[in-house]
């Protein structure tokens, strides 16, 4: 006789990290049963044994697992597993650099960075290594720029696994404002 699962023993409701492994596995009663798993109905090709251990996780191994075992006497099936993975945390990093800027007084000046990481992001800018208020996204904008404008701008951007700048300059030479000179002709 085939006999019922004693249990699945999983990590059912963990949440591994991507990249990491769980192992889910049963105990079942008779003589010499077949093993198939099943991941969200679909059956698994090669997994042929009461133990199916999960590596390298990637978010698309989330989701239900179960096991059905098969002997001459029956066919029984486990109760189901979840397997939720969690993405891998990435630390900010600066894709696209801003620039120094020149411009002339009463112009616009704007800084952009491109910042990939780990969702959410924050952000914030300074001006010769003070805060500035209000400065919380990847751009920085000053509508009419001044001589008091000019300094250098430095942008650092903060995750749940780490922060990049300020000491990572990030390239910026520093805003510029060049004053505007009349001519006469006479």
């Amino acid at each position: 006789m085939l006999g019922t699962f004693d249990a699945l023993h999983s990590l059912d409701g963990a949440t591994p990290s991507g990249g990491g492994s769980v192992t889910l596995s049963a105990t079942v009663g008779g003589t010499t049963p077949a093993y198939a798993w099943y991941h969200d109905s679909l059956l698994i090709p090669g997994e042929t044994n009461a133990t199916l251990t999960l590596s390298k996780l990637q978010t698309t191994d989330a989701g239900r697992y179960y096991l059905i075992a098969t002997n001459t006497q029956g066919t029984v099936t486990s109760q189901t597993a979840t397997v939720t993975v969690t993405a891998t945390a990435v630390v900010p990093a600066v894709s696209v650099q801003p620039q120094g800027l020149s411009v002339l007084e009463g112009n616009a000046a704007t800084f952009t960075a491109t910042v990939t990481g780990t969702a959410p992001l924050t952000y914030q800018w300074t001006k010769n290594g003070i805060n500035i208020p209000g400065a919380n996204s990847n751009s920085y904008a000053i509508a009419a720029a001044q001589g008091s404008d000019a300094g250098n701008y430095v942008l650092t951007a903060t995750n749940s696994v780490g922060t990049i700048g300020p000491w990572f300059l990030l390239a910026l030479a520093g805003l510029t404002a060049l004053r505007r000179r009349s001519a006469r002709l006479d």
